[in-house]
């Protein structure tokens, strides 16, 4: 087992945190023309500042962005996934700043990797399988990597989320912290997604299902929830067929 862990950074995620997250701008000093610098100053600050602050020492770093095309899958199969989204005028400002980050990332000698018809999660997803005796972090605010998650054991290492917006001694987030904030485990939470919605995504999931409305208990259900436990939930409706969560594919989507 490598002693130096893998972080996989979800790249458009840091993007736009880096964007939109920040309180004050950070501009060029060019004498003319001053160039708004912030998503591209932040991505670099956010990423070591976790690293920094959360780790021993620096791991072997992957930056993974979306494709250009990434989720056109998915919305072939539900035109309603991510339809929520704004898009033009300053939702496209952190895909501006794009070209910037990459060449940064090449000056700093950090692998980045986009694929042009998958979704950083896929990819992330493929990526932390491809390695099961290695220990990998996870950058992102994103809960559907809360699906990949595991403890360390005989023969494989562990898999953990590092959120940079938590407070400090809380960014890091193991099965026992999915546990605890949505009361199911890991290999549970794309059918709990499923069920419960998400609204980033635009995935309403089952009406009188949700994360305050819970069936009686998410753990009497089977590991894969594909039944409901005795008695049935309380009056559930679907909202759009099929429901389906935000579940992240080792090796396709």
């Amino acid at each position: 087992m490598s002693a130096v862990p893998l972080l996989l950074v979800d790249g458009h995620n840091l993007l736009f945190r880096a964007c939109f997250g920040t309180p004050a701008q950070v501009w060029s000093r060019d004498e003319d023309g001053k160039r708004d610098l912030t998503t591209e100053f932040m991505f670099f600050a956010l990423l070591r500042k976790g690293i920094n602050e959360e780790l021993p020492g620096w791991p072997e770093v992957v930056v993974v962005f979306d494709g250009q095309d990434g989720s056109a899958q998915r919305k072939e199969t539900d035109a309603g996934y991510k339809a929520n989204r704004p898009g033009g005028g300053e939702a496209l400002k952190p895909i501006l700043a794009l070209p910037a980050v990459k060449a940064g990332l090449d000056l700093f000698g950090i692998t980045w990797v986009e694929v042009s018809d998958a979704e950083a999660d896929d990819v992330i997803a493929t990526l932390a399988a491809s390695c099961p005796s290695r220990d990998v972090l996870i950058a992102s605010m994103d809960q559907d990597y809360c699906q990949l998650l595991r403890g360390a054991g005989p023969g494989h290492g562990s898999v953990r989320v590092l959120n940079t917006a938590r407070r400090a001694g809380r960014r890091l987030a193991g099965p026992a912290e999915v546990r605890a904030r949505h009361g199911v485990a890991p290999a549970q939470f794309p059918d709990y997604r499923a069920l419960a919605g998400d609204t980033s995504d635009n995935i309403p999931g089952v009406r009188g299902i949700g994360a305050k409305r819970q069936p009686p208990s998410w753990t009497a259900v089977s590991p894969s929830m594909t039944c409901p436990p005795p008695g049935g939930w309380p009056a559930v409706k679907a909202t759009r067929s099929p429901a389906h969560g935000g579940r992240c594919s080792p090796g396709g989507r």
